[in-house]
């Protein structure tokens, strides 16, 4: 299957797709910094820049994208679907009608459900059922996918003419859920001495909270793991483990660049999970065709 990649970021959906066996054909990704991480690892696939400007694209079997959240999360102005930001959906729903692709999958976060009293989430089904689409949301954690981080988000999967997207989103969810017995590999997350004096402040041994984009700021509450002698904030590499990216992923810009990047990212373990789905209900309904 090919697949193209809309407000791309450093490449989270891309990589899972990736690791679930697609070709990425195209990205489009507007942020200087986290354009320099996609031509690193993607220099030959087709760029475009900004969404709005995006028309008529290489058609492909799926199209992805976790449209901007600032105007939808609760750490946000909660403009909604009205604001500047969040209303780049309706972009993405105006690519998705131009290409007409087989699947599409949406990510946001779960505040989209409860933005202007559910109405955001209602228009934004009713956009993506009048093009014709079947359709399936599902609330994924992160914590359930093999990574050591608390990360809800709200998974939109379309398809076109296949009733089978709410098999996809419905299965036994994660492929490697974390477990009490877990504790040494999320410990090796971070490489770091504890104090038992600072148990209370965060647990090395426990999955880690949502990470923000301002995770390696001082005043982030979840952003401190322990230390020797004090709280320290994680590491770019530690964050990078924890959305489910290879140790130095986000190289080549600067720190506060990175940080950010990744507060944004998508864990890439769970969009290998779905985009495996996928491709697996696309195999089973070509064997009974």
């Amino acid at each position: 299957m090919t697949f193209g990649s809309l407000f791309a970021g450093i490449g989270g959906f891309d990589l899972g797709l990736e690791k679930a066996g697609m070709d990425c054909k195209w990205q489009c990704e507007i942020d200087k910094n986290a354009i320099k991480i996609l031509e690193k690892y993607w220099p030959e696939v087709k760029k475009y820049n900004d969404v709005r400007q995006l028309t008529n694209p290489e058609p492909v079997d799926l199209i992805c994208g976790g449209f901007p959240c600032q105007d939808l999360s609760m750490a946000g102005n909660r403009a909604g679907l009205a604001g500047q930001r969040a209303g780049l959906f309706f972009e993405m729903a105006r690519i998705i009608d131009e290409i007409r692709p087989k699947w599409f999958i949406l990510e946001n976060v779960p505040g989209l459900l409860s933005s202007k009293n559910g109405q955001d989430m209602q228009t934004v089904l009713e956009t993506l059922v009048k093009l014709g689409y079947c359709i399936a949301y599902r609330v994924l954690d992160s914590k359930n996918f093999g990574v050591a981080q608390r990360r809800k988000r709200v998974f939109i999967i379309g398809s076109l003419g296949n009733p089978g997207c709410a098999k996809v989103l419905f299965g036994k969810e994660g492929n490697t859920k974390i477990s009490k017995n877990d504790k040494k590999s999320i410990k090796n997350c971070i490489s770091t001495n504890i104090s038992s004096k600072l148990v209370k402040i965060a647990r090395i041994d426990d999955i880690s909270s949502t990470m923000l984009t301002n995770v390696g700021t001082i005043g982030n509450p979840t952003s401190f793991p322990i230390v020797h002698n004090g709280i320290r904030k994680f590491t770019e590499k530690e964050c990078e483990r924890l959305q489910g990216f290879p140790d130095g992923w986000t190289e080549g810009i600067s720190s506060r660049a990175r940080y950010k990047a990744l507060g944004n990212a998508v864990t890439v373990d769970v969009i290998e999970w779905i985009g495996k789905r996928i491709a697996n209900e696309m195999e089973e309904k070509s064997s009974q065709d």
